[in-house]
């Protein structure tokens, strides 16, 4: 990966937390999200804009975090998708600790999410 420092490695769980809630430069436009803005209004709305990671006080720098990741068949489904802080979205990237939401553990579909988002 280039940054304005030069080349970097990435680990395979910076790649995944990267690819997870990104933004993609294009030559020909402008940058897109690789989640759909009204999906991601939605899915923290939901969430009533707070990490979901048990214990996690967290309303500021949120990141929607693939349930089941992309590289392994996960999609931008809402039912896919939930709510974690920067640090929280890293560990359950990292699998350093089991991050969990109020009705789910990272890893398993969150309850309650209809495809109206509610």
């Amino acid at each position: 990966m280039t940054t304005s420092r030069g080349e970097t490695e990435l680990t395979p769980a910076e790649y995944e937390k990267l690819a997870c809630d990104a933004r993609v430069a294009t030559d020909d436009g402008p940058n897109k999200s690789t989640i759909p803005p009204s999906t991601r209004r939605r899915v923290l709305a939901h969430d009533q804009h707070r990490c979901q990671a048990p214990g996690c006080p967290h309303t500021r720098f949120l990141e929607i975090h693939h349930i089941t990741p992309r590289s392994q068949g996960g999609t931008n489904a809402e039912e896919n998708l939930t709510t974690l802080c920067s640090a929280c979205h890293q560990r359950a990237h990292d699998k350093q600790k089991t991050a969990r939401g109020k009705n789910y553990h990272v890893g398993d579909k969150p309850k309650g999410i209809d495809s109206e988002g509610s």
